[in-house]
């Protein structure tokens, strides 16, 4: 599923009183000191992921903002579009025109950033523009202060860059005027992760042994080990005192430890409440629902970790079943990704998060699972969870 969207823009170099198309807009300038730039838009969203990224839905475009700058990178213009005529969303074809300085030379689109509640730090030039720094907390969707699993509204930015402008020639005569033209591609500042379904499978093979997890509870799902800020251009922050880390203490895996998972950091976790996973004709499994899945936005840079919380956890005996009370799952590497590193703009998918074993706190010993990335950027990125320990069926 794609996760970008372009914005069309043509800088006409001269004012204009009349366009040879009649569905341009009418625009005039009678200052040589500036030009006139068209904005539109082919498309009034960009396709996102809300539930299940097999839904198909779109994230709406709420609000743009658009920073011009001219060659020496400086911010010389910024300019907003809204929504007009009572509507809720950026119409679909609108065409949108700004009368910007003529020293104007590139683009920086940002969308959805009053929707989101996004302040930036008055930037003065393209760098800073760049590093500003935006709350993981903005990224998530908030209804009667309910956080959604949902990335609908999430800030999407792109730039021109340094390619030049292209040019097209319209009108004839003394009408005629050179079109100045760029395209930018917007694209989400920030990751998902998404887990569609956990099981508990055995150890070895595909049947059930003395030993093996054959019933669990799920009780939360925490992510861990985190940046809470990111940048707008989707570089990563690299001081590790920065990241929200609650380490291998039981407690802090919770909604209702102070300073843990509550407030800032509540759109982190999620505790389902008689989510049981029992073991029937397949494996002991979980899932949130029919096409629905526990979602989550996070910057680019390192991957986060998953922390499995689990209660209730039974193993299955020579003649009697053994329950284990509470445990953990965690997850913190994922191979086939350089260096951990994950990519603004990418869904990084878990179809099945396959376990076969807990610990009684996470991060113990060397029980914690592994998952392999195959990467395709800007598409959904499937994970295969592999688990130590376990041999796989032949």
């Amino acid at each position: 599923m794609k996760l970008n969207k372009y914005v069309m823009l043509a800088l006409a170099g001269v004012a204009f009183a009349a366009c040879s198309n009649e569905d341009d807009p009418v625009l005039k300038s009678g200052n040589s000191n500036e030009k006139t730039v068209v904005l539109s838009l082919a498309n009034s969203s960009v396709r996102g992921v809300e539930g299940n990224v097999a839904d198909n839905s779109y994230a709406s475009i709420y609000d743009l903002t658009v920073y011009f700058l001219a060659s020496d990178n400086m911010i010389v213009d910024t300019q907003t579009v809204e929504p007009t005529d009572g509507a809720t969303t950026i119409t679909s074809g609108a065409t949108h025109a700004f009368t910007v300085p003529a020293s104007v030379q590139k683009l920086h689109v940002i969308a959805n950033m009053k929707k989101a509640g996004v302040t930036l730090n008055k930037p003065q030039n393209q760098q800073q523009l760049h590093e500003s720094l935006i709350s993981l907390k903005t990224q998530y969707c908030t209804v009667g202060g309910s956080v959604l699993n949902s990335a609908a509204e999430v800030v999407l930015a792109g730039c021109s860059g340094s390619t030049p402008f292209g040019t097209r020639e319209q009108g004839e005569g003394a009408d005629k005027k050179t079109i100045y033209t760029a395209t930018v591609q917007i694209a989400p500042i920030v990751a998902r992760f998404e887990i569609q379904k956990i099981t508990a499978v055995p150890k070895t093979g595909n049947t059930k042994q003395v030993g093996d997890i054959i019933g669990f509870t799920v009780d939360g799902i925490y992510l861990n080990s985190i940046y809470m800020e990111g940048r707008l251009d989707g570089g990563s922050l690299t001081n590790e005192s920065e990241r929200f880390d609650n380490k291998s203490i039981a407690a802090n895996y919770s909604t209702t430890t102070p300073g843990k998972y509550t407030g800032d950091y509540a759109m982190l976790a999620d505790e389902p409440t008689g989510l049981k996973g029992e073991d029937g004709t397949a494996f002991a499994t979980v899932n949130p629902g029919t096409d629905k899945c526990w979602g989550y936005q996070v910057f680019g840079g390192v991957a986060p970790h998953i922390v499995l919380k689990l209660s209730d956890i039974i193993y299955k005996g020579e003649t009697d079943n053994v329950t284990k009370p509470h445990g953990f799952v965690t997850i913190q590497n994922y191979s086939g990704i350089t260096n951990n590193a994950i990519t603004a703009g990418n869904v990084y998918l878990i179809k099945d998060l396959q376990f076969a074993e807990v610990t009684d706190v996470p991060y113990e010993g060397e029980k914690a699972l592994e998952v392999t990335v195959n990467v395709a950027p800007w598409n959904v990125v499937e994970l295969t969870p592999e688990v130590p320990g376990i041999t796989p069926a032949p």
